[in-house]
């Protein structure tokens, strides 16, 4: 049975079963031969028929239990996909056809988890033996690299490498060295991993030295050590990548017949190019640091022009600072040299390609579709495929794809937390809830995830939890979550705004402006809640501060400064205010006019808010026009949740009469959002409303009532559905809502009018009752 196995890919299992079904018959033969071993009739006794039908019956009920689980048939599978050749090298066009490829069945695949190499000398390797021979820190990791691509031709191999970046960063192992076996146990049990991969290199005297050693991962144990010596690094990796699939016990002919390039092939041949990228790799993916990294990965295309793995990182990371001209540039260099990639590698520059140089989202899912059911186990061709699904605002499929990627590297945090995002995404809070109760329980020092459970339960009305979850977070992660832009404290300021805290709300965010820079997270926050307390003249005190230093930041904050000022002060007369936050859009729409698309949308949809907000329709209904333009043909429906475009849209059609329009627009900004949002007041108050307007009145309750679950005591949302409550008749019912919006609206200015309305309201029902 080995034999076959070795040679025609049979399951070893299927051997082992049937030795094991042998032996268990061995009672009924033993009772067979004494009786019926003479020549001659013989009589079959009951005994005899029944003993050996039970024996049987009993050796397959045994096989069953015992196999029943395990494949007994090929090692392997077959894959369909309409998809190019891009084994032929035709991996970004060409008519597409049916491809067809044999992959191994997931029980049959080696899971391996790769680490940074020591130095020649250390970790117990015979120190007669590497006597002199060094290594730098960027040699160390080098030979890691190179390994990984080398392994990552053969599918019956998966290998996670860069995946356990955030468990070393949570061990203070950042620089990826020196790492303890223990704790590289401990990372390869949660990656799902059955081995793990390390070893020594080191150079002395013109001469390599590298020593590969293979871990159980259950064990511990070393199940191998190799050495291997020569002139030249990259002919030692193709060794030592042979000899781990004979220690891993690959099949013979699956070795023998697979493609197997030489890692020059695959990598670079340039020992500078290696360890320019190894540094760059680390860097972007240890620290984020894209600056340095892209600085890393030009040095390392500088090396070698046709290193087509430098040229992807480096446009990757120029394209995280916003450099996407460059990044472009380099796709389309690296698409010249697409010969230099694995088959896996070449399908991720196809969807980049689609993606981010021909603007084609649809095209690049296609790619991952492809590549996803051609390579089921590449945990890159998900996430991939994930992240583009969500940037369509296609939640549920972007869901599946975590999902699955999740499966593949069960020890990965981030795509288990990307699940549990993506699951509020979706409106599936419930499941959310559970999903990260379960994952805080798992990771209890992890901020991020307490907050993310936090916003889950107050999605749910839990909203004492939630307190405790955001909490939480902030003590896991004072510096960053507790930090006065961390996030942590403004969620936390909401929910207690949400919940009618106003004071301690207040408190927490003078607290987060003292000790940090007022005119980012924490102080926008400020503004806004004075601004929900009707404190109308200490709210625009603070808007001309943060408008006075508004040249120094960011474009967006600029963006949102003038939108949010239109918005909220249109309706309380204050339009010489308004016009100067129409002017400042004007100006930043002048600026931005000739830029990247991004921005000139944002300006677009910011100009189209004010315009509503000054009564000029007209203007615009021409602004979101071009807004809703440069979406579509960008294709990045990402673009319309981040600048709020159907939100502002709706906008535009109830100023202008259109409630009808005005009702869709706002659903769909609200299924965009999703349920993850929860600072959804604008547009479900502006969506009742119109309800409400159309005659709509069972919906406007049910959208008031969403509103108000997630924001109980906002003040301007219970005045609305208190007036809303007396003019079905219902006056009582609206005693409480009223009561709440003047609560919240205790401090505001005396010539606030909606507090004025909210209390002749209150003294209207007062005066029924009496």
């Amino acid at each position: 049975m080995q034999w076959l196995t070795e040679k025609y890919l049979i399951s070893p299992h299927l051997g082992r079963a049937i030795l094991f079904g042998l032996l268990m018959l061995l009672p009924a033969v033993v009772l067979v031969t004494y009786r019926h071993g003479r020549p001659g009739p013989d009589q079959w006794r009951p005994l005899e028929r029944w003993g050996t039908a039970a024996n049987v019956l009993l050796a397959l009920s045994v096989l069953g239990f015992a196999y029943g689980g395990s494949n007994l048939g090929s090692m392997m599978r077959t894959v369909r996909a309409g998809a190019p050749s891009v084994a032929s090298g035709d991996a970004t066009g060409g008519t597409s056809t049916e491809a067809v490829r044999q992959v191994p069945k997931k029980e049959f695949r080696k899971r391996v988890s790769l680490f940074y190499f020591d130095e020649a000398g250390q970790a117990g390797t015979n120190r007669a033996e590497t006597e002199g021979a060094k290594a730098d820190t960027s040699l160390r990791r080098t030979v890691a690299n190179a390994l990984y691509f080398d392994l990552g031709q053969d599918d019956f191999i998966s290998t996670r490498f860069r995946s356990h970046s955030d468990d070393l960063q949570e061990r203070n192992y950042q620089s990826g060295l020196g790492v303890p076996l223990a704790l590289k146990r401990e990372i390869a049990r949660k990656e799902g991993s059955e081995y793990i991969l390390s070893g020594t290199v080191g150079q002395a005297g013109g001469q390599f030295r590298l020593t590969t050693q293979l871990y159980e991962t259950e064990t511990g144990r070393r199940l191998a050590s190799r050495s291997f010596k020569g002139p030249s690094l990259f002919p030692l990796v193709d060794q030592a990548t042979r000899q781990l699939k004979r220690d891993l016990g690959l099949p013979k002919a699956h070795r023998e017949n697979a493609a197997d390039l030489p890692v020059t092939q695959v990598f670079t041949p340039s020992l500078e190019a290696a360890r320019h990228y190894s540094k760059g790799a680390h860097l972007e993916s240890m620290y984020e640091e894209f600056e340095k990294s892209a600085r890393s990965f030009r040095k390392a295309a500088g090396a070698d022009s046709t290193f087509a793995l430098a040229l992807i990182e480096g446009g990757s990371s120029l394209w995280a600072m916003g450099k996407k001209e460059k990044a472009r540039s380099a796709f389309r260099q690296a698409k010249r040299h697409n010969y230099r990639l694995t088959k896996s590698e070449k399908y991720s520059l196809e969807a980049m390609l689609s993606r981010w140089v021909e603007n084609d989202p649809k095209s690049a899912l296609r790619t991952c579709e492809r590549w996803t059911k051609l390579h089921p186990y590449d945990l890159e061709g998900w996430k991939l495929k994930g992240e583009i699904h969500e940037s369509q605002l296609e939640y549920d499929l972007a869901l599946g794809s975590y999902r699955r990627a999740s499966k593949l590297s069960p020890g990965n945090k981030s795509l288990q937390k990307n699940v549990g995002r993506l699951l509020l995404s979706a409106g599936q809070v419930q499941k959310a809830v559970g999903y990260l109760s379960g994952l805080s329980s798992k990771y209890p020092e992890d901020g991020g995830v307490k907050m993310l459970l936090g916003l889950a339960r107050w999605r749910s009305g839990q909203m004492e939890l939630a307190e405790r979850e955001f909490q939480g977070g902030i003590q896991a992660d004072p510096q960053g979550l507790g930090g006065p832009d961390g996030g942590g404290s403004v969620f936390l300021a909401m929910l207690h705004e949400a919940t009618g805290r106003f004071e301690k709300a207040l408190d927490r965010l003078k607290e987060a402006v003292r000790s940090g820079e007022s005119n980012r997270g924490s102080g926008y926050r400020l503004w806004r809640h004075h601004r929900l307390r009707g404190e109308i003249e200490r709210s625009i005190a603070l808007y001309d501060s943060m408008r006075t230093a508004g040249t120094k930041r960011p474009k967006f904050h600029r963006y949102n400064l003038g939108v949010r000022a239109c918005e909220y002060y249109s309706g309380l007369g204050k339009e010489k205010l308004v016009q100067r936050a129409l002017s400042d859009m004007q100006s930043l729409h002048k600026t931005f006019s000739g830029t990247i698309p991004s921005y000139q949308a944002m300006t677009h949809t910011g100009l189209a808010a004010c315009l509503v907000a000054a009564d000029s329709l007209d203007a615009a209904r021409r602004h979101i026009d071009a807004a809703d333009s440069i979406a579509k043909e960008t294709r990045r429906p990402s673009m319309r949740k981040r600048y709020r475009i159907d939100y502002f849209r709706g906008r535009l059609y109830q100023a202008a009469g259109q409630l009808g329009k005005a009702v869709e627009s706002y659903r769909k900004h609200l299924r965009g959002i999703g349920s993850l949002a929860i600072r959804g007041r604008p547009p479900r108050l502006q969506l009742a409303l119109s309800q409400q307007n159309l005659g709509e009145e069972e919906e406007a309750r049910k959208t008031y009532q969403a509103a108000l679950r997630i924001r109980p005591a906002h003040p301007r949302v219970n005045y609305r559905y208190g007036r809303f409550l007396i003019e079905q008749g219902r006056g009582e019912k609206a005693r409480k809502p009223l009561s709440l919006a003047l609560d919240g609206w205790a401090p505001a200015d005396t010539s606030f009018a909606p507090k004025r309305r909210a209390q002749v309201l209150i003294d209207s029902l007062d005066a029924k009752r009496s």
